[in-house]
């Protein structure tokens, strides 16, 4: 079976991909990605390969094989520090990674993407602490400007009106017998 990348549109044996040692243990850490995280991490991939050259199996391989446990147990250690790392930060992470400016390519390491996913970490955290802290000092959002919003109604249908069936108009009328 021939199978086309839709990334660089390359075609190649499905079977020639089982048959390659690395190739087939990179499918096989991308069968256990988690769904959300699959077309983003495919774009991740990208920033590893150099211009003049393919990205290698061994490489994708190892790159999977680092995150994937990560990704699984849901946290980061770095520097001696554990950070919460939900997959909702990996798909921020991953989404951020292409708005740095001056990235030198080709990565080399998952190392930007795990500081970018556990500073994603520390704001959440410090956010959630700086809340707890304005609760305690008994400072609500009640005295805020939005607090004073008008409510915002629901918006009307926009199929016209039905009139009332006759059924309904016939039950309704008086009975003058």
């Amino acid at each position: 079976m021939i199978v086309t990348c839709p990334a660089c549109n390359s075609s190649n044996s499905l079977d020639s991909l089982v048959g390659h040692e690395q190739a087939r243990e990179a499918l096989l850490l991308a069968f256990n990605f988690p769904v959300p995280l699959a077309a983003p991490f495919i774009k991740y991939l990208g920033l590893f390969r150099s211009g003049k050259r393919a990205l290698s199996f061994d490489k994708v391989a190892s790159l999977l094989g680092e995150v994937l446990p990560i990704i699984q147990s849901a946290t980061i250690t770095r520097n001696r520090q554990t950070y919460s790392a939900p997959i909702e930060y990996w798909v921020l992470g991953l989404e951020k990674i292409h708005t740095v400016r001056d990235l030198a390519l080709p990565l080399k390491t998952n190392g930007l993407l795990l500081t970018i996913i556990c500073d994603l970490t520390e704001r959440a955290a410090s956010k959630a602490e700086n809340a707890q802290e304005q609760h305690r000092a008994g400072r609500t959002t009640v005295a805020t400007v939005a607090a004073h919003q008008p409510a915002k109604l629901p918006t009307r249908p926009t199929e016209p009106r039905q009139g009332i069936p006759d059924c309904v108009k016939a039950a309704l009328k008086p009975n003058t017998s």
